[in-house]
């Protein structure tokens, strides 16, 4: 398969928006912005653990990475990248631009921190971990999620401005947002009456997309969940969530896993990985359930936290 070239898909004061391409490399970076010091926020860039590590994530020649995507077992904790844009700001200030590819509650959060355009406030901070780990509900995370897939840098600032200054929002957000609140319905239905447990692996089957963090303040008795729906992008192929929840054993990892040898397309952090920015899968859902839950009892083999 040929290898998808990053792209300018646009722009908001000093925040430059790119498209989500999977295994993006600091070559991608160079070419995108040549001879130019790109900070990358929120966004794993391949390879990048083995640069100068900081406090607030690593940094290579010509390219600063605020993000909490890499694999190594520092990230292993409820962090976020909106909270290393506040160890940015206290430790370098506000940066000229800022660099993402995808425009949920983190990445607007973490870009807006670290260009300046938001102050580092623990509001901030507590949205960026809802939406990222625990799923609770937050008025800033589910506006923020709720809005992403517009990928509309300045409809996401306007809409957060609105909400914090008591100001009607947008017909489109409230929609939006209704929707949210509605998937959350959903998505303690789905507990109730299509969850198969394997194991501690939680598998659903839903008809269309679900946000997989809405279902970890209401799944119980699971180490990780596994959601399955028809993808819209790429029709007749299977897109996959993958989450930890808090249940999960201390040194479970979904990046210790082989989950690329169930679905070469996944990709993801310690606790959540998805294979949408590869295309989705063609294998059946019962195939990818089963291939994951082999990668938890592989797990479980040599740790000590018990048969899944």
């Amino acid at each position: 398969m040929q290898k998808q070239i990053a792209r300018i898909e646009g722009e908001f004061g000093p925040i430059t928006l790119i498209s989500e391409t999977a295994g993006l490399a600091s070559e991608d970076l160079a070419c995108l912005f040549p001879g130019q010091q790109a900070t990358v926020c929120d966004c794993h860039i391949r390879g990048i653990e083995h640069g100068e590590v900081h406090s607030w994530g690593y940094s290579k020649p010509n390219l600063n990475v605020v993000d909490h995507h890499a694999p190594v077992t520092r990230w292993e904790t409820a962090i976020s990248s909106g909270n290393l844009a506040v160890r940015w700001i206290a430790e370098r200030g506000a940066s000229d631009s800022a660099v993402i590819n995808h425009t949920d509650c983190d990445s607007a959060i973490s870009s807006g921190i670290v260009t300046g355009l938001l102050p580092p406030k623990p509001e901030y901070e507590a949205a960026v971990i809802a939406a990222d780990h625990t799923g609770d509900e937050n008025q800033i995370a589910d506006l923020l999620q709720a809005i992403q897939d517009k990928r509309d840098l300045e409809f996401s600032f306007s809409c957060l401005a609105k909400l914090e200054s008591g100001t009607s929002l947008p017909e489109e957000a409230i929609h939006l947002l209704e929707e949210r609140r509605q998937q959350r319905t959903v998505a303690k239905q789905l507990i109730e009456s299509n969850l198969h447990m394997r194991g501690h692996l939680a598998c659903i089957v839903a008809d269309e997309k679900v946000e997989s963090d809405l279902f970890l303040p209401v799944l119980k008795g699971a180490w990780a969940l596994a959601l399955v729906f028809p993808s819209d992008a790429h029709p007749g192929r299977n897109e996959l969530k993958l989450r930890l929840t808090s249940e999960a054993p201390p040194g479970l990892s979904l990046q210790r896993l082989d989950i690329k040898s169930v679905d070469a397309s996944y990709g993801g952090r310690w606790n959540a990985g998805s294979n949408k920015r590869g295309g989705c899968s063609a294998r059946s859902r019962e195939d990818l359930f089963d291939g994951i839950a082999i990668q938890f009892s592989l797990f479980s083999s040599w740790s000590k936290g018990g048969a899944i």
